[in-house]
């Protein structure tokens, strides 16, 4: 089915995206803040220390990690312009920002008292230690925290603070840190714990002081706090437009979760235990999902679609009437900035995307059939480090020992762990800043945390800690998803390979999500077998897809017969016009929907300056690329059952590949900002069939072929409802009102003859080789 586009009922699009460079809106200086911490003695050092281990480390150490993890707290919590500021509620789900200014030194002090350090009668201020001790549970997005305080002066806190921090380090001084260091051992154990607990709230806090309305916020200066440890107040560099976001496949393993208590760092009590999870092989994508990538789904009215939500969802956005992710900041409905704790900056495309879980989990919806957010196993499986229970017996998972080699795999052990973790700046980085890890992934560590598609549970073998018997069990309710891997902002027990970490889905962190999708043996055209088959099909000499002379001797070069005839029509229509000159062919651009292992895309360049191929299935992609990169690959055909024989596949020489571009995409939702549109070539061959909505492809075709374009579309016409519902269809049934046939292609006539004109329509024939006895014939229209 050859169409030549409309030119007289064209409708221009046009989407402006600004430059990529950054500046800080300047804002106001409010009333001077007068009640910050002592003046520093010597330049302070910005960022975290690593977490101390608990089988090697002096009392110096310990030291230097709690006055490292209290000053940037304190550096925190001085980034406020006034002491009004202080009781201001960031997010009504919370707090205001006085009671997270004395709760972590509370917590010091009542954890002290329960684990006999302290008598009651030690206590350095009863009334505060009652006041600041219970943060707000995490409630639905249409509660409200209603309860009313009496919150003393800010001096004071400060100055409460200051006495707690004397206490702990006379108690860090005089810490026995000998022998085996666990919840038996309580008097040291709840020293670790204390630093933890402050370090949770650095990074909660942080999150709370960016939810602030900026005129009220002040970047914090070396002089303003407690002298070793202070924040950086850097804006990491955007290198503007995202890099395309690929999906790797990780093969079936099998993954152990659960840190052995043999293991030398800190835990909560939801870290112990131990669970043996088979994982099937999966795919995931190489990047966590970028702010680029997302303004495509607000382009795509995803806010506003009910079906690309759950119930949970759908309330949220209704309550809410979110139209954008919380950290945007809307000039107007196509301009975009982005708040940091401190800036308000132009919009780094290229960083993650900060989202809550329902929010990524809609975005997977409308990327389409089986995407998800990764699973807590699954994460640990791209995380390419192997548990060594994994190799042993699990009744002896704590009693694992741990080399050194394998202890510096954990980001919270090794300090040249390479990741945005532990304040090295103040803000996400783009999403390829920092080196893929084994398996080709970025930021398995780091940047921002992971949601996770797995809820909060204790694993086998789950106990509490006796003076902190809540801190996981309350959240072991069905409402909290897990986040992993840690963010920027993320310090100490946060950024090991064990921690475990949830909120309720609703909620905002520092938080975004990378693509997953299983596997299924009913995903035809991801796997091996169909890879081969298409590699064979594209790229097989005719002689050698089709050995016998009693075989039809046509169809056996389809696709370059698809590009053929698309160059040969374009070339006809525009034989009277001076764009069919030798040379003036260059300026052509083409366009291949569900390109498959790429053969036409390929062809379609002996005739346009760039040929763009988009497909769907990411085994397809990943092959057409790598024949881009290498011009040849070794693959292999089935001759009988298992017995397989070796082929070569090559692209011709003389075609210039560079020209050529593959991406993994949606034929439903092309990415237009990244390929462009008004193709002069567009092809889509064996497409409309498999799609799940063949009417919204069609719907966009519009914006895809350029004035005096040209459109092949082929098909079989070979519904099934395994791949288009059949309320879909465009043919192939009876119309139940006239009790008529419905052709499809009839329908595509109808459908597109707004802005289409049809030149021809012609049958061509296909051959796909799956044995040396068995092949498919079919005949395209």
């Amino acid at each position: 089915l050859g169409l030549r586009r409309n030119i007289n009922c064209l409708v221009f699009h046009f989407i402006q995206y600004s430059a990529s460079c950054f500046w800080s809106l300047p804002f106001s200086t409010l009333q001077k803040n007068t009640t910050t911490p002592p003046q520093p003695t010597m330049p302070p050092a910005t960022g975290s220390l690593k977490q101390p281990r608990l089988d090697n480390t002096s009392t110096e150490e310990l030291l230097n990690y709690f006055e490292n993890g209290w000053t940037l707290y304190d550096s925190l919590m001085s980034c406020l312009k006034a002491d009004e500021d202080y009781y201001r509620l960031p997010n009504t789900l919370r707090r205001p920002l006085i009671f997270y200014l004395g709760h972590p030194a509370v917590f010091f002090i009542n954890k002290f008292v329960a684990a006999g350090l302290l008598t009651e009668e030690e206590r350095v201020n009863a009334h505060f230690e009652q006041l600041f001790a219970v943060g707000v549970d995490e409630m639905s997005w249409d509660d409200m925290a209603n309860d009313h305080f009496e919150w003393p002066p800010v001096s004071q806190v400060w100055e409460y603070r200051q006495k707690v921090h004397d206490l702990v380090v006379g108690v860090i001084k005089t810490t026995d840190l000998t022998g085996k260091i666990d919840f038996e051992k309580i008097k040291t154990w709840v020293v670790f714990m204390g630093m933890e607990h402050e370090r949770i709230h650095l990074e909660t806090s942080s999150v709370l002081i960016r939810e602030l309305d900026i005129k009220y916020v002040k970047k914090p200066a070396p002089d303003s706090h407690v002298a070793k440890y202070v924040l950086p107040t850097e804006i990491a560099p955007s290198r503007g437009r995202a890099p395309l976001n690929e999906m790797i496949t990780v093969d079936a393993g099998t993954t152990v979760l659960g840190k052995p208590w043999s293991y030398p760092t800190y835990g909560w009590d939801n870290e112990y235990g131990v669970q043996q999870v088979k994982v099937p092989s999966f795919q995931a994508s190489k990047f966590k999902i970028t702010n680029g990538e997302w303004l495509a789904f607000i382009n795509a009215k995803g806010y506003e679609r009910q079906e690309l939500w759950d119930e949970e969802g759908w309330g949220w956005v209704t309550y809410t009437k979110a139209r954008h992710p919380h950290f945007w900041v809307a000039l107007d409905q196509s301009k975009y900035m982005f708040r940091t704790i401190f800036d308000i900056i132009e919009m780094p495309w290229d960083w993650p995307v900060e989202v809550n879980f329902l929010e990524a989990a809609a975005y997977c919806r409308w990327k389409g059939k089986g995407y998800r957010p990764i699973t807590e196993a699954e994460w640990h499986r791209i995380t390419g480090i192997t548990h060594p229970s994994s190799e042993g017996e699990l009744k002896d998972h704590n009693k694992v020992q741990f080399t050194e080699e394998v202890l510096q795999q954990d980001p919270a052990l090794n300090p040249n762990y390479k990741a945005n973790l532990d304040f090295s700046t103040m803000t996400s980085t783009p999403v390829d800043e920092f080196p893929p890890n084994a398996l080709g992934f970025y930021d398995a560590f780091g940047n921002v945390w992971e949601w996770s598609s797995t809820p909060y549970d204790a694993l086998p073998g789950f106990r509490t800690c006796y003076i902190y018997q809540d801190f996981s069990t309350p959240c072991f309710d069905g409402r909290h998803n897990m986040i992993l891997g840690g963010s920027w902002a993320s310090t100490g027990n946060e950024t090991s390979l064990y921690a475990r970490y949830a909120f309720r889905r609703h909620f905002f962190q520092h938080a975004g999500f990378r693509l997953v999708r299983s596997l299924e043996t009913d995903d035809i055209y991801e796997t091996p077998k169909l890879r081969r088959e298409y590699l064979f099909f594209h790229f097989a000499e005719p002689k050698d897809l089709m050995p016998w002379a009693m075989g039809p001797q046509n169809g056996l070069c389809f696709p370059k017969d698809c590009a053929d005839l698309l160059i040969s029509t374009h070339r006809a229509q525009h034989s009277d016009s001076s764009s069919s000159s030798s040379s003036s062919h260059k300026k052509l651009r083409a366009l291949d929907v569900g390109c498959a292992v790429g053969r036409s895309t390929f062809e379609l360049v002996r005739y346009a300056e760039h040929a763009v191929g988009i497909d769907y299935s990411h085994s397809f992609i990943d092959a057409a690329n790598d024949l881009k990169e290498k011009g040849e690959t070794i693959s292999s055909k089935t001759l009988e059952g298992h017995i397989t024989q070796d082929v070569l596949i090559k692209v011709d020489p003389s075609i210039d590949r560079s020209r050529v571009d593959f991406y993994q995409g949606d034929a439903h939702r092309l990415d237009f900002d990244r390929i462009g549109q008004d193709f002069d070539l567009v092809l889509a061959a064996n497409l409309i069939d498999r799609l799940v909505y063949p009417r919204h492809f069609i719907d966009a075709l519009p914006r895809m072929v350029a004035p005096g374009g040209v459109l092949l579309i082929t098909s079989p016409y070979t519904w099934l409802e395994q791949f288009t519902p059949k309320e879909e269809w465009l043919g192939g049934f009876v119309d139940p009102e006239t009790n008529l046939p419905v052709h499809t292609f009839d329908t595509l006539k109808r459908l597109l003859s707004d802005s289409f004109e049809l030149i021809e329509a012609r049958d061509l024939p296909f051959v796909i080789y799956e044995h040396s006895r068995k092949y498919q014939w079919s005949a395209a229209h």
